[in-house]
Parts: structure tokens; C-alpha cells; sequence
């Protein structure tokens, strides 16, 4: 019934007159210049969070198919819930998220008047700190709660949830945010949790820190194990890790998430600081591609359905089989948002008819610490670590 719902959803896109249609790629704009949370002004900074909380004041374009969304802002997660179970875990998971971040992007400039591009976090940079100054995670610039996005969340008595991966550490919080913009007196959901559709679920956001995962698995050397290896499939499978095991091969994407959030994988979308981690999740993946372009920007394979065991109540009844595989003529559905996007557009984002930006140089000082036999030594270790999972079969092909 649920898949049912979802296509019918994404297949009404395009007839909401209200929509803000955000593609073809604007004419001669020139290229927008994503910069990592920290390189930009504390105006800069400022406009972007006003931009989100425009966004947040604006009404939902879904409310008459998913009743809970209660704002433009929250039918992004709208978006992310419906196709949860077909963009996680698989090989269409970083072409989506970079239409889903482009249309995202998009629709903060052209209905909240932003002027910037989508920042990205660059949580390696703040480990990098953890592990030379032993200054604590949780003092990172972004969380700040003034020119940032504040910080964890209200401690709970119990902070566990459901389907924890085994060996993973507890985290700290749990409960609502208490200082900064999205606070809970200045921030309210209502989105449903999970696949639900309705009703509407008033609440605040929540935030659980874990700096014991962002130190374990979001360091620089996590990415640059991952932007070694050889193919689209192995590098995707890198970044997505053995989340079902914390202790053998967790990539990138799972610790972005696990060590700042504890909401579950449908409506992730409603900390903002989602957009900022799959940004610069798309910012490695475009570096991964920049190291080989010729051949990079137009490389995409493997399967289209996950592994069971990631949404084992996933309906697949009208989806590509277990032996499907994406193809450059692939298309990625945004709906009401942005419609169809053909993969093929999306694989080089200085060329593609659709996106058009450009990512700032990150910290120069990660180049020094790159450098150094600790480093190298690690990065060897986390490569060994993946070639043995990949080899024992724990493969997201299998």
C-alpha cells in the first residue's frame, strides 16, 4: 500500500502549480561556490539559518497527500521519507542526494531570497582538532548557539533506540535542543515519524552527540581511505560501511549521522545539520570523481534495491529486482520539487545541464596533516579493515 502511496505522490509532482520548480540548470549563472560551515562570515552564516527558518514559516506543498508536513521545510523530509527504502544503501544514494541537495539549495535562494550556496560541515576537520588538542568535539563552531546551529539536546534517563548496531557506543542527550536557533521555544516539527504519513506529531528537534563515533570513524583518514578506492561501487559501499557492525568497516555516511542525531533514517532531514553532512558527503564524492574525471564522471554501477536487512518492511513490489543495476540513463525522482533527473546529468557538476556549482578548498591544514607517517599508517589500517569486510562477503551486492 505504502509503495503504492509513493508513487502516486512522485508521479503528481509535476502537476502542483505551486511547486518551485528549481531545473534546468539557470542560464548563465555562474557557477554557485559551496564553502565548508567555517569559511563563511558570521553574516553569511546568519543568512543561511534565516533562509532556513523562512523556509520553515512557508506552507507545505503536500499537506493534501502527507498530512503531517507542516511546512516547505519539513516536505523536504516529506521527499526523504517516501523513497527512504530506494536511496539508502544502494547505488543511487549519491546521485539522488545530489539533485535532492541541489533542489534543496535552490529553493532557499528562489523562495527565501538567499543569496549563498549550500555549506557543508567538514566534520573530519573538527577531529582533526579532537585528536591534537584534545579540545572537545562538542565546542566545534558549528554548534555554536548564536552563529551556528546550537547544540545537543536535553539529557534523557534513557537514550537508547531501537536498532542500535551492535557495539555501538551510547550517545549524550537524547532529548530536545535547549540553546540556539533550533531550539525547542523557536523550532517545531510536526512531521510524522518514520514512513507514517499522518497524523501531525507536534514536537521539538532532538539531538544525541556521540563524539566517541565522530572520533572513531568521521576523521580525515576515514575519507581518504575512501577516496581510494578504485570503483563507483566500491566507493559508494565505502561510504555507506557495515552499519549493521560498529566494530568492523562503518563508513562516512552512517557516523555523519550517529554522531549528532538520534532520529530515525525517514526524517533525518529536520535537523538542518543533515543538509550540511550529505554536502560534504557530495563534496567527497565529486574530489573521488576530480581524481579521475575522464573516466569518473560518467562511471556508475551496481544494485538499485538494498539488502534486505536494511528496510526489512520495504514494499519493492514495483521496483526494479534484486538484479537490477543503475545506469547513466537512470532517472532519480525529486517530485513535487524537481521532478525527473537523469543520472547522466548529474556526474559532473561543472558541465551538467542541471547543477551548477563549484566546492571551496577545504583547511589547508589538512594537506600538513596528511602528510605525516600517523596519518598514512591509519589510513592503511581503515583500507585493510575494508578490504577484509568486503572480501568476507558483507558486500551490499550480495
Amino acid at each position: 500500500m505504502l509503495s503504492q502511496i509513493i508513487l502516486t505522490i512522485l508521479s503528481l509532482g509535476s502537476l502542483a502549480s505551486s511547486a518551485p520548480q528549481v531545473h534546468p540548470r539557470p542560464i548563465q549563472e555562474p557557477p554557485r561556490l559551496r564553502k565548508e560551515w567555517r569559511l563563511l562570515n558570521i553574516i553569511e552564516r546568519q543568512h543561511y539559518i534565516s533562509a532556513i527558518q523562512c523556509l520553515h514559516s512557508k506552507p507545505s506543498i503536500y499537506q493534501d497527500l502527507v498530512s503531517s508536513s507542516g511546512s516547505l521545510f519539513e516536505d523536504f523530509s516529506v521527499i526523504h521519507k517516501l523513497q527512504a527504502p530506494y536511496i539508502h544503501g544502494e547505488s543511487q544514494f549519491l546521485p539522488w542526494h545530489r539533485a535532492f541537495l541541489w533542489t534543496f539549495e535552490t529553493t532557499l535562494r528562489n523562495e527565501c531570497n538567499y543569496t549563498g550556496a549550500q555549506p557543508y560541515w567538514d566534520y573530519g576537520h573538527d577531529i582533526d582538532i579532537v585528536k591534537t588538542s584534545g579540545r572537545d568535539f562538542y565546542s566545534s563552531e558549528i554548534f555554536d548557539p548564536v552563529t551556528g546551529f546550537g547544540g545537543d539536546g536535553e539529557m534523557m534517563k534513557n537514550n537508547d533506540y531501537p536498532r542500535r548496531p551492535p557495539n555501538m557506543p551510547l550517545g549524550i542527550g537524547g532529548g530536545c535542543v535547549m540553546k540556539g536557533p533550533f531550539s525547542k521555544d523557536k523550532f517545531k516539527l510536526q512531521i510524522a515519524k518514520g514512513d507514517k504519513l499522518g497524523p501531525a506529531d507536534p514536537r521539538c528537534l532532538t539531538r544525541m552527540f556521540n563524539p566517541k563515533v565522530a572520533k572513531d570513524w568521521c576523521g580525515h583518514e576515514v575519507e581518504e581511505a575512501m577516496k581510494r578506492t578504485k570503483s563507483y561501487k566500491e566507493f559508494y559501499q565505502n561510504m555507506q560501511g557495515n552499519s549493521l557492525d560498529y566494530n568492523q568497516s562503518w563508513g562516512l555516511h552512517v557516523c555523519g549521522h550517529f554522531s549528532v542525531t538520534n532520529v530515525d533514517i525517514f526524517i533525518r532531514t529536520t535537523d538542518p545539520l543533515f543538509f550540511l553532512h550529505h554536502t560534504n558527503l557530495d563534496r567527497i564524492w565529486w574530489e573521488w570523481q576530480k581524481r579521475d574525471p575522464k573516466k569518473r564522471t560518467k562511471e556508475i554501477d551496481g544494485k538499485l534495491k538494498p539488502l534486505p536487512s536494511y528496510f526489512p518492511d520495504g514494499d519493492y513490489g514495483n521496483f526494479p529486482d534484486e538484479k537490477a543495476e543503475i545506469t547513466l540513463d537512470w532517472m532519480v525522482d525529486i517530485g513535487r520539487f524537481g521532478g525527473k533527473v537523469k543520472v547522466a546529468d548529474l556526474m559532473d557538476i561543472t558541465k551538467s545541464p542541471v547543477v551548477n556549482y563549484e566546492y571551496s578548498n577545504t583547511f589547508a591544514g589538512w594537506d600538513d596533516i596528511r602528510g605525516t607517517e600517523k596519518f598514512k599508517k591509519e589510513v592503511n589500517r581503515l583500507t585493510a579493515l575494508w578490504e577484509k569486510w568486503r572480501s568476507a562477503g558483507w558486500s551490499h551486492d550480495m
